[in-house]
């Protein structure tokens, strides 16, 4: 089966959708929104309007995201020759890889702020060699906020995204008050929204980080999980480097 994703073709994509509905059944058969305390104010008004809908409606938003983060991550890697032909594995992957992690299988927070982020880093890649890009740079701004909003603990990625401008663009002042203030946009519009609505504290706009140390006994599907995520990667990187000794030029010296 997984020859039908090694190559890139039209119908690849609807074997990959029918792929990802059989995968990700269970968001259709049973509860699909999953909450938290680390949920950002704008998740919380989407989980409050939901609360109120049908389940399955939970699960299609989910679905939608998932297949759109897999589109958007295999366009990513094809787009920037990461491997060595166009292929519809990287977006198999995802999919296989977010059926192991429960905030990753339903409608949760982190699953909205990995699809802002991965955006963000695609806006990100695209900064190299740009003449100007000031309009790329406040969106990856607005697309980090975005994410901290859906999901707290996403905001540490503007420290991140920060240093991804600082790699690949030299620095500019005007460049950085960008990024800030694309950042703090969302911040301001939901300032606004609580004045309009007489609820302003500021309390609120202060984002809540809390760290702490997991407390959970050792499991074999904890271990499973782990071997499942870490093979992928070992893998991956023992192909790009088989692809890499391919690229190598030997040249021979002479001698007067």
């Amino acid at each position: 089966m997984i020859a039908f994703f090694k190559q890139k073709a039209p119908g690849t994509v609807a074997i990959l959708f029918i792929t990802g509905l059989l995968l990700k059944l269970p968001l259709f058969t049973g509860p699909a929104l999953q909450t938290a305390p680390s949920d950002g104010p704008l998740f919380r008004l989407l989980a409050t309007r939901l609360a109120a809908a049908p389940p399955v409606t939970s699960g299609i938003i989910a679905f939608v995201l998932l297949f759109a983060g897999a589109l958007a991550i295999n366009s990513l890697i094809n787009e920037y020759r990461m491997m060595s032909r166009q292929t519809f594995l990287p977006a198999l992957s995802f999919l296989l890889i977010t059926s192991l992690v429960p905030e990753w299988s339903r409608l949760s927070a982190p699953l909205c702020a990995t699809v802002l982020l991965t955006l963000a880093f695609w806006i990100i890649m695209r900064l190299y060699a740009a003449p100007k890009a000031g309009g790329r740079i406040f969106n990856i701004g607005l697309l980090t906020g975005l994410a901290a909003f859906f999901f707290t603990p996403a905001l540490l990625f503007a420290v991140i995204a920060l240093l991804g401008l600082m790699v690949l663009r030299p620095f500019r002042a005007q460049e950085l008050l960008l990024y800030l203030l694309g950042v703090t946009t969302p911040t301001y519009f939901y300032a606004v929204g609580l004045f309009l609505y007489d609820a302003l504290n500021w309390k609120q706009l202060v984002p809540w980080l809390h760290f702490g140390i997991i407390n959970s006994r050792p499991s074999y599907a904890l271990l499973g999980s782990i071997v499942l995520l870490v093979a992928p990667f070992l893998l991956g990187s023992f192909y790009v480097q088989a692809n890499l000794r391919k690229m190598l030029i030997q040249a021979r010296k002479t001698g007067a």
